[in-house]
């Protein structure tokens, strides 16, 4: 079908064509990646933590990133940009160990990260090119794993532990999934009821993402209602309309978690996590100023940048202090940009700088442009939920397959966003040359 055709389509059915998001995710193929998800979400130990599926997604990585560069289309050439940003960042990481000298046991943990999470980036970005519904699976495998992995490893710790560290961002996943080819509506309110959940359970990041997620889905099912046409651009207006209304949400909802925070006895912990951080990012910042070309190196350990951290967070809390020996010196900066930075230097920062990048234009697109697809919800979570650990969490074993994950979701979200551009160029062009079709 044309572009010119499509434009003019009921917007139902235009939609429907460029939504591909609400196929079914278990058929025989979406099976086989549900099971490999729940193989990635148990840990074991081997060089550093290692998954069990993840070794299925690295095995396949040879051939598929062969596969990659052939991919066409924004999808292709949004996923061959990223894997070689996770490319250069591991240079940067290479380099860095050399220069430093980082001990064999550190600098291996350290590059098998970065091998680990481009391999599995390119196994999912090449499933994702031929139904994104396989990434779908994979997921909701992924979310159960994870959800089973403290009762394999030796029980349940309490709801509020077990919530927090494995079963929030699990169930939001699967709940979002599950949801998708409902109303729009359902969707949203499946958030609020997350984000309210997560509020008692003291799990205040997932209460604020799904509540950035359901304003977002909200505005994008407003767009669509009514029968407005995909060949008309969104208006000025309403953009800025969107821009109000989201930084209302985001202040109502920093102001909600505090308020429930406050009522259930978490604003002593919020106090302490929030100086944890703050240290952790104010030491790294300064080693990163003074070598912000070559970085540290894989898990860098330094006992004067140890004890100006530690006096931090004892200023702030009022507290000693308690670390593991094998933690005594080690730096970690609460946030991924911070960390590339500081382990692998300016080249170890150029893939969490690309990716912050297409994360605030994906957001923005959705937020402000997007129609209502059936992923909306899901993707905005993903996204969002990527955007928070870049700025306030650390780069670690768990994270290798959430960046994938958002990643996909990305590539995805780039090709709508050239799809619906095509559609609105070729609606202009055939109101100012009828007949007009375009190149094919």
């Amino acid at each position: 079908m044309s572009a010119v055709a499509f434009s003019h389509q009921h917007p139902a059915a235009a939609l429907a064509r460029l939504d591909a998001g609400r196929s079914r995710i278990f058929t025989q193929a979406g099976l086989g990646t549900f099971l490999v998800g729940v193989a990635s979400g148990i840990p074991i130990q081997a060089v550093g933590r290692l998954f069990i599926g993840e070794l299925f997604l690295i095995a396949l990585a040879p051939v598929v990133v062969l596969l990659l560069l052939g991919l066409s289309g924004q999808y292709g050439k949004t996923a061959r940009m990223l894997l070689a940003a996770m490319a250069v960042s591991w240079l940067g990481y290479l380099l860095s160990d050399l220069v430093r000298g980082t001990p064999s046991s550190d600098y291996v943990r350290g590059w098998s990260r970065w091998i680990a999470m481009g391999a599995s980036f390119a196994t999912l970005a090449w499933l994702g090119s031929k139904n994104l519904s396989l990434v779908l699976s994979f997921l909701v495998g992924l979310s159960v794993g994870a959800c089973a992995t403290p009762f394999i490893a030796g029980g349940f710790l309490g709801p509020v532990f077990y919530w927090k560290f494995y079963a929030s961002g699990a169930v939001c996943t699967v709940a979002l999934i599950a949801v998708r080819r409902f109303s729009p509506w359902v969707s949203v309110a499946t958030l609020i009821g997350l984000a309210m959940t997560s509020i008692v359970l003291d799990t205040r990041s997932v209460a604020l993402l799904c509540m950035v997620a359901a304003g977002v889905s909200a505005l994008a099912a407003r767009r669509s209602a009514g029968g407005r046409s995909l060949a008309t651009p969104v208006s000025k207006t309403s953009m800025i309309a969107a821009g109000v209304l989201v930084a209302f949400l985001l202040v109502a909802a920093i102001y909600v978690i505090q308020y429930f925070g406050d009522r259930y006895g978490y604003s002593k912990r919020f106090r302490n996590s929030n100086a944890t951080r703050l240290a952790s990012a104010t030491v790294a910042w300064s080693a990163v100023k003074e070598s912000p070309i070559i970085g540290y190196g894989s898990w860098p350990r330094d006992p004067e940048l140890a004890r100006q951290r530690d006096k931090l967070v004892v200023k702030a809390k009022g507290v000693p202090t308690l670390r593991g020996a094998s933690q005594e010196d080690l730096i970690i900066a609460h946030s991924q940009i911070l960390q590339g930075w500081l382990e692998g230097g300016l080249l170890g920062l150029a893939f969490f700088l690309l990716l912050s990048w297409h994360i605030a234009r994906v957001l923005l697109w959705q937020a402000f442009v997007s129609p209502y697809m059936a992923v909306t919800p899901i993707l905005t979570f993903i996204v969002t939920q990527c955007a928070w650990h870049l700025l306030f969490s650390p780069f670690s074993g768990a994270q290798r397959l959430g960046i994938p994950a958002a990643c996909v979701f990305i590539c995805y979200a780039n090709e709508k966003i050239r799809e619906l551009k095509a559609v609105q160029v070729a609606s202009r062009a055939a109101m100012v040359y009828p007949g007009w079709q375009p190149a094919v």
